[in-house]
């Protein structure tokens, strides 16, 4: 627990009684570090700040982390960012053929970046990857300042490309109709696992038996996830009739390579062998595998599931991330308007039934009470409020 206040700042207490430190210099986190005795704690605390007031804080360390190559900085973040491992490599890979994976980190400078944004849109790439791209560089520098390795963080200002990347994009129950009936059922059972739980494709090639399915409390945990927090999914019997048919497979994976069982299926092989050629031969245009988890969220959405749920289900960061999905389809928005016809009050001709709770602290009567043809609105509300009261 940290001891708040100006002198002890920085200090906390562990589980096993000894005393450490956590606190920041210059935007740089020191910590958190286990020391023993609360004097202890509190001396190496003022000694690395009275360093730092002189310039000496980390001048022993200085020269090695300015031999740090690029290739070594990308593993030391992949190590403890939270980001799916498949898109980092990705993105480090591109990065590595770029300015070289050897070259020094501290020798790689912001003008440098104008060349790769460039390279990059050679590669006839869409604005919006090539944001992802400059996002993980920036991420990347980040990581090496606030770990010390940078005594300077040259990507702070880097201007990303504007993209208008508030994209939704659902599958139409006629489509879903399709899809099904030109992929084979154990492919489609992986496409209506996405729709049912909403998981990102990685989270769905990462799954395992033992660290993430419980039959018994009905959830899928999710432990290493975009945001980095955890997030447990209930299994619905659909989802649980699909698991059951997967577990069928004896593999540690629940979706096993096709090939090699004790292999995951790859993102890559799954989309290149199986699912473009599905959305081919199914007429399905302008629509990614990311987009079943869009899928989820508006089909919860429309079936008026809050939006903090969907939220909690998604594992999004906030809810203005959920507000994307408010693109409803058209036919639902139709059937939402057209609900406005069937109030009565201020029609003639026609009868209406209004059904009344009216709770009290001794019991619960259901009143119904009849509004006459032609009778006045005003009338009406009148009554209704003798009856409520």
């Amino acid at each position: 627990m940290a001891i708040r206040g100006n002198r002890n700042k920085g200090l906390y207490r562990g589980k096993n009684g000894e005393w450490g430190v956590l606190f920041f210099l210059s935007g740089r986190q020191h910590g958190p570090k286990i020391i023993g005795s609360r004097q202890d704690a509190l001396d190496y605390m003022n000694d690395m700040k009275a360093r730092h007031r002189k310039g000496l804080l980390g001048i022993d360390e200085l020269e090695r982390k300015k031999q740090l190559a690029l290739e070594e900085a990308c593993e030391l973040y992949h190590r403890n960012c939270p980001m799916d491992l498949l898109n980092k490599r990705g993105y480090s890979k591109s990065l590595m053929s770029y300015f070289g994976g050897s070259t020094k980190i501290i020798l790689i400078k912001l003008e440098a970046f104008d060349g790769y944004r460039n390279h990059l849109a050679q590669r006839k790439i869409s604005v919006a990857t090539i944001k992802q791209h400059l996002q993980y560089a920036k991420a990347l520098w980040k990581h090496l300042f606030r770990t010390g390795y940078l005594q300077k963080n040259v990507l702070e200002f880097l201007v990303l490309p504007f993209c208008n990347d508030s994209r939704v994009r659902f599958l139409r129950a006629d489509e879903e109709l399709k899809l099904r009936d030109v992929l084979s059922p154990e492919d489609f059972r992986k496409v209506r696992f996405a729709i049912l739980t909403g998981m990102r494709a990685g989270e769905i090639w990462n799954l395992r038996w033992d660290e993430n399915v419980s039959f018994e409390i009905g959830l899928i945990s999710l432990f290493k996830t975009k945001n980095g927090k955890p997030r447990h999914i209930p299994i619905s019997e659909e989802c649980r009739w699909i698991l059951e048919k997967q577990k069928e497979q004896n593999s540690e994976w629940v979706f096993p390579s096709p090939s090699d069982p004790t292999k995951q299926t790859t993102h890559h092989n799954f989309m290149a062998r199986t699912f473009r050629p599905a959305l081919k031969n199914a007429g399905i245009t302008n629509f990614r595998f990311h987009d079943l988890r869009h899928t989820c969220a508006s089909r919860l959405i429309m079936a008026g599931v809050s939006p903090t749920v969907v939220r909690d289900i998604l594992g999004h960061a906030d809810l203005a991330m959920v507000s994307r999905y408010s693109h409803l389809s058209p036919e639902y928005l139709l059937k939402s308007v057209e609900t406005l016809s069937n109030i009565a009050l201020h029609k003639s001709n026609v009868e209406t039934k209004t059904e009344i709770k009216s709770e009290s602290n001794e019991k619960n009567q259901k009143i119904t009470y009849e509004i006459g043809k032609s009778e006045p609105v005003k009338e009406v509300e009148e009554k209704l409020e003798q009856i409520n009261g």
